[in-house]
């Protein structure tokens, strides 16, 4: 499978974090730092019809520095073959803590002066995973 697979707008974990992503050229450019980390080691992508997917791994393309995409801290590397799974969706409840766990974590939210109780009190009135995704892509 691949990121051709996947509805977006999709909800991203990885590393106890959340992040949306719009598109899959959302996930297909990226900082070297971020694939030594392992930031997409174990991703779970939860997309807007509900299905869960894996990372299985990416690949770096080789290409000259000049010619690597721009990101917001500095050249980023391009990602191919990015290889996914789908996986047994997990329950309602799990998709729920793990988001409101990825929530808890991120201190730019809570430093922003969001109001985060009332983000987490939307998140538990979601009836569907497809709802979680709404939530927080809309």
């Amino acid at each position: 499978m691949s990121l051709d697979d996947v509805a977006f707008p999709a909800l991203v974990f990885s590393q106890e974090q959340l992040v949306v992503a719009p598109s899959a050229d959302f996930l297909t450019v990226a900082t070297g730092k971020a694939v030594r980390d392992g930031w997409y080691d174990n991703m779970l992508i939860a997309d807007s019809a509900g299905v869960f997917y894996r990372v299985d791994g990416v690949e770096v393309k080789k290409e000259s520095y000049f010619k690597r995409p721009k990101t917001p801290f500095g050249r980023g590397v391009r990602l191919v073959n990015f290889r996914i799974a789908a996986i047994e969706r997990p329950s309602l409840d799990e998709v729920v803590r793990m988001t409101a766990q990825a929530i808890g974590r991120d201190e730019t939210l809570w430093s922003a002066g969001h109001d985060v109780d009332a983000l987490l009190r939307s998140l538990r009135a979601c009836h569907s995973v497809e709802e979680i995704v709404l939530l927080f892509s809309g």
